[in-house]
């Protein structure tokens, strides 16, 4: 190893970004939900996200709506749901994963499609790699919808998967 550390003089250490280890953390935390409880990590995502937003912006539902790419109405209906959720998701199996969504979301320029199709598509991933030998009932409770709406959001996953990457086995993610 130090002839190899010899023969890279300018090497640089890794240094992961927020999204990066976002997306470690979302695959510890469904790693845990598979081994233990079923925790709702989908809903407790899209919450996460929603709070960093209106952080960034300092509670302004107007701007936060424009940066999910949603509406007002919409952010005004999910809040009631978010305050109802607090207290579980201060569970230690969701604590990095929040700190990272909000680092992420401070970091984060305006995006081109919505933050939270993104970020939903990486943890149905993790759900869909690690969960592969559960049935879809349980990746279903994990994910927090419904099993149609499981289906119906893994086709998606999967059909963009192949579109940019054809040659890649998508059989994989199942």
């Amino acid at each position: 190893l130090e002839l190899m550390d010899k023969g890279v003089p300018d090497a640089t250490p890794y240094n992961p970004t927020a999204i990066d280890e976002l997306d470690q953390a979302l695959g510890m935390a469904v790693h845990d939900s598979l081994a233990s409880t079923r925790y709702p990590l989908g809903d407790w995502l899209d919450d996460e996200l929603l709070l960093a937003v209106l952080a960034r912006y300092r509670q302004d539902v107007r701007k936060a709506a424009d940066f999910l790419q949603t509406s007002t109405r919409n952010i005004n209906r999910w809040l009631p749901k978010i305050a109802s959720r607090t207290e579980e998701r201060r569970h230690v199996a969701w604590r990095e994963p929040a700190r990272l969504v909000a680092e992420w979301v401070r970091e984060a320029s305006v995006p081109e499609s919505p933050p939270q199709e993104y970020l939903r598509a990486r943890l149905l991933a993790h759900i869909e790699q690690q969960g592969a030998e559960t049935n879809i009932k349980v990746r279903s409770q994990i994910m927090a919808v419904s099993i149609p709406t499981y289906q119906k959001r893994l086709k998606t996953l999967l059909s963009e998967s192949e579109g940019a990457h054809p040659a890649e086995d998508t059989s994989r993610a199942r």
